[in-house]
């Protein structure tokens, strides 16, 4: 599995998980699915490559999670930015103006 995975992606490796399983290991786009009882089995077995590309499924729970919740934001930030601006291109009001300084300083906030 790799960072470049997207929503769906992680959605769909939560989707194919059988019951009983914690933990998936992509094996060339090949899915495996792994028990907590069957992970103690490869640490017994110093399978310690198998065991370094294992990703738990609740970490993955976690990442689409996060991942809805920042597609969230975004797209309340880009419809608040809509209201914000008439179609001419000027600020709208007072609150137009406050709506764009916090984006800026969030923009801020994430490029330094």
């Amino acid at each position: 599995m790799s960072v470049s995975e997207s929503l769906e992606d992680l959605k769909a490796i939560i989707d194919n998980a059988p019951d009983g399983k914690s933990h998936a290991l992509n094996d060339g786009g090949i899915f495996t699915y792994w028990s907590d009882e069957d992970i103690g089995c490869l640490a017994i077995s110093g399978d310690s490559v198998s065991l370094s590309r294992m990703r738990s499924l609740s970490d993955i729970k976690c990442i689409i999670e996060l991942m809805e919740q920042a597609k969230c934001v975004r797209n309340e930030t880009l419809s608040d930015l809509c209201h914000a601006i008439e179609p001419d291109g000027a600020i709208n009001s007072e609150q137009g103006v406050n709506t764009i300084r916090a984006i800026q300083r969030a923009i801020m906030r994430l490029v330094d």
